[in-house]
């Protein structure tokens, strides 16, 4: 029990976060990345195909890895929720849904690029397709997910007002 008190803590922590350390995190963190993907600038004829490449690399890997955190995350808490009764449960199981939503509309976009058009990259064992033919779609898929994610902290506070036993 306070290993999930002190989870769904560094979720509401984790999400309420500034700018740190050179960091951008949370709402500001997806700021920053969508300001980058609808950059023409950084995508454009004036850039090497090696910094295009580079930027591809990152953004995959950036999306790759924000999969398997909320995947990783509903998993946990879903394995929780037998902890917790009444309406506590039943928080913590709206927190599973909404990231296996947000794990399912991105590892969807994902598997789109891989099976899209584009250059193949293999990375790290990791097979994918390398393209800027997508970058305004996931701009605005990514958009949707900072409300998402608050709607989790909003709900994690919930429960942690309630005493854990």
């Amino acid at each position: 029990m306070d290993n999930l008190k002190t989870s769904l803590q560094t979720l509401v922590d984790s999400f309420e976060a500034e700018f740190s350390r050179g960091y951008y995190q949370c709402s500001l963190a997806y700021e920053k990345w969508i300001e980058g993907l609808l950059d023409d600038t950084l995508w454009d004829g004036g850039n090497s195909k090696d910094d295009i490449e580079r930027r591809l690399d990152v953004n995959d890997y950036m999306l790759l890895n924000l999969i398997d955190a909320r995947r990783c995350a509903a998993k946990y808490l879903g394995e929780c929720v037998p902890l917790l009764k009444g309406e506590k449960a039943d928080l913590l199981t709206e927190i599973v849904s909404l990231y296996r939503k947000i794990t399912e509309q991105l590892g969807s976009f994902r598997n789109k690029l891989k099976a899209g058009d584009g250059e193949n990259l293999r990375y790290n064992a990791i097979d994918t397709k390398n393209s800027t033919c997508y970058l305004k779609e996931q701009a605005e898929l990514l958009q949707s997910i900072p409300q998402t994610e608050k709607e989790i902290a909003e709900k994690a506070k919930r429960i942690i007002a309630y005493p854990i036993q």
